[in-house]
């Protein structure tokens, strides 16, 4: 008996067969083992300090009202593709005391191992700081590294014209992800100290005009990222065979429409 799957890849090879230029490879992309999470900042019970990412040297550089950005206009998201180790994390952050402090990031990741012996092997160990509840949960972290080049944050609002690179702040830690993974309690979640590297345009101002004075190279800036993750919910298999029978009844719309152009 065929299965709801089959059934769906049967429907979308159909809706592919008829010529159309629109083709859904929905078997390519369950051959990949792809996880989806909705990324926020970590914040504390009492709501002091909460942050997504903390960047020291910007607000002691007078060019932040503050070192601590949050998300902004919902979470960030964080993709991992477990079939070859890759990972994405992307988003938009505000500083939590101006509104018009924004950077827009997109971060590519890859996999360093998980096998907790190799890694101390290799001189990494993980971001503690103390969390005692953190080290026993350290077997089962993931740990990833920056892709160079493939790494951005990009201003906007009084940072328009902006941008930074991100790498890793320390050889000996990567990026961390699991369960109490953001150094502050024992939720998943994902943290890491980074460098960023760049060129930061700041209208402090806000007169809509950025001085010379205002353009300034980061060198080495120094910073964490430190969030909490939940897993994003995925279609249920009727809502997945349900874009089957929508594909289904596509074709039969164009068959009829050719059929109208042959008479």
């Amino acid at each position: 008996m065929m299965n709801k799957r089959s059934l769906l890849i049967g429907a979308i090879a159909g809706f592919a067969a008829v010529g159309s230029s629109t083709v859904i490879n929905v078997a390519s992309a369950q051959a990949m083992d792809i996880k989806s999470y909705n990324i926020t900042e970590f914040m504390p019970h009492d709501g002091s300090n909460g942050h997504a990412f903390w960047m020291k040297d910007l607000k002691n550089s007078g060019l932040a009202s503050d070192r601590h950005f949050v998300f902004k206009d919902g979470p960030g998201t964080f993709t991992v593709n477990e079939t070859d180790g890759t990972a994405r994390f992307t988003g938009t952050i505000v500083n939590v005391k101006a509104a018009d402090e924004i950077w827009d990031f997109d971060i590519e990741m890859a996999e360093m191992g998980t096998n907790p012996t190799s890694l101390k092997k290799a001189g990494l160990a993980p971001k503690i700081a103390g969390n005692s509840s953190a080290e026993n949960a350290y077997a089962a972290w993931d740990f990833y590294d920056f892709v160079p080049g493939n790494i951005s944050m990009t201003g906007r609002g009084v940072y328009e014209g902006s941008s930074l690179s991100l790498r890793q702040k320390m050889t000996s830690l990567g990026i961390q992800v699991g369960e109490g993974a953001n150094d502050k309690n024992t939720d998943l979640g994902m943290s890491s100290w980074f460098y960023a590297n760049g060129t930061v345009k700041y209208d402090k101002d806000r007169s809509g005009t950025v001085e010379a004075s205002e353009v300034h190279a980061v060198t080495n800036s120094y910073g964490d990222i430190n969030v909490k993750m939940e897993t994003k919910a995925v279609p249920e298999p009727m809502s997945l065979l349900g874009l089957g029978a929508a594909a289904l009844g596509m074709v039969s719309l164009k068959r009829k429409q050719q059929q109208k152009v042959a008479g």
